[in-house]
């Protein structure tokens, strides 16, 4: 049983760790003891709440991360001043499976440069633990919050989605504390409604063995903030998409609010791209019809959001492989999608997410031959970019070695 290797020369330091874990309307837990160790390669190993999990801080220099078989399905997040940019995607063991960890990198300098593995989240014994399905996003507060499932072999029907709070401390990225959200596996980020100071997770339990057929499906989680506080309550079950069994796959279904109460939902199916929408802030939902607005789509994940203009982001594979992503912009709540700008013609181009910053520049990270060349690629360009279809306005990066 692969367990993580104890270095010969470590520095031990116990600090406390105040640890909240929201399953439903589970309480929070005290204070425990957390052990932080400082392994032969200079990473700062943090034992959290979870005794499946540890941290490793500025872990580049860590065998473990290095020789990866494959790269992956990247989240981005950003501070609403864009100074500081993180990108989070999962890797380890020979595909999706047993050994997975999360990796986060970040740059402090628009994108020029990137600190990688400043932080791991890595489990214990990668044998049967996998970390995986990495979502960023700002909450309430404008802070970065990184999400991740926890599951035993590729999934094990329970999950585990886990969160903690980012933050920067000169050139490290630190972790606040950690909370385990809810059961299931959530890959894309919560929606925000101000009005009703609720925070909506798309949150699924897979279909795929072992399942309790009375437990699983796409759900959205509700959590409400605490009045005048940035302090999220115990998140609860709000409603449930019906998805037929038939074309049922991994769900990565995404929200977006069109409107004052109104919703867009969009989820994955072995049939392409579905939606349904939703006139009660997500309570109930209508039938899923089959989105077609753009044209041809591969059934893979997309990313859906609100830019500060009001208009609505998404971006696509427009194509029915994994090629020809490309950003599209809609006036009128996602009926009709005018503006379109090619972000990469390449094939194996997939797994876009996005955040705006409050310059309204538009940061994309997305993956390309996940087994082969593993790139994680980021871009970013202003919202007139599409509406003048200008591709030179877009920078590009790559995030991983």
């Amino acid at each position: 049983m692969p367990m993580l290797p104890r270095p010969a020369h470590a520095v031990y330091l116990i600090i406390m760790f105040a640890v909240a874990i929201m399953p439903g309307c589970a309480k929070e837990l005290p204070q425990l003891r957390t052990t932080v160790m400082t392994n032969a390669y200079g990473a700062a190993v943090i034992a959290g709440p979870d005794p499946e999990a540890l941290f490793l801080q500025n872990a580049g220099n860590d065998p473990r991360m290095l020789n990866r078989s494959w790269e992956g399905i990247p989240s981005i997040g950003a501070t609403d001043n864009g100074k500081e940019i993180y990108v989070a995607w999962y890797s380890g063991g020979k595909g999706e499976g047993p050994g997975n960890y999360v990796t986060v990198a970040f740059s402090p300098d628009n994108a020029r440069s990137w600190k990688r593995d400043a932080l791991v989240v890595y489990p214990a014994d990668t044998s049967r633990i996998r970390m995986y399905d990495p979502a960023l996003w700002r909450d309430k507060s404008g802070t970065v919050r990184l999400a991740w499932t926890k599951s035993h072999q590729y999934w094990d029907g329970v999950g585990g989605v886990w969160t903690v709070p980012l933050s920067r401390n000169g050139d490290n990225v630190t972790a606040g504390q950690v909370s385990l959200l809810a059961q299931g596996v959530m890959l894309n980020k919560p929606v925000y409604l101000s009005s009703t100071e609720t925070m909506l997770f798309p949150i699924s339990w897979w279909p795929f063995a072992p399942a309790d057929p009375a437990r699983q499906g796409a759900f959205i989680y509700s959590g409400v903030y605490k009045r005048g506080s940035a302090q999220l309550e115990p998140v609860q079950v709000l409603s449930k998409l019906l998805i037929p069994d038939s074309i049922r796959t991994f769900d990565e279904h995404q929200l977006v609010e069109t409107s004052a109460g109104h919703l867009l939902c969009m989820v994955r199916t072995s049939k392409g791209i579905y939606y349904a929408n939703s006139s009660d802030n997500g309570a109930h939902w209508a039938p899923l019809l089959p989105f077609t607005a753009v044209g041809a789509s591969a059934a893979s994940r997309f990313h859906i959001s609100k830019l500060s203009s009001g208009r609505l982001l998404l971006i696509i594979n427009n194509n029915m492989a994994r090629t020809d992503l490309t950003a599209f912009l809609s006036s009128n709540g996602g009926k009709s999608w005018k503006h379109k700008l090619v972000i990469d013609r390449r094939s194996n181009v997939s797994y876009p997410d996005a955040i705006q910053t409050r310059n309204g520049y538009i940061h994309v990270v997305y993956d390309r031959n996940r087994f082969t060349s593993k790139d994680i690629l980021y871009c970013r360009f202003a919202e007139s970019d599409i509406l003048q279809s200008n591709e030179k306005g877009i920078v590009r990066a790559k995030v991983n070695r």
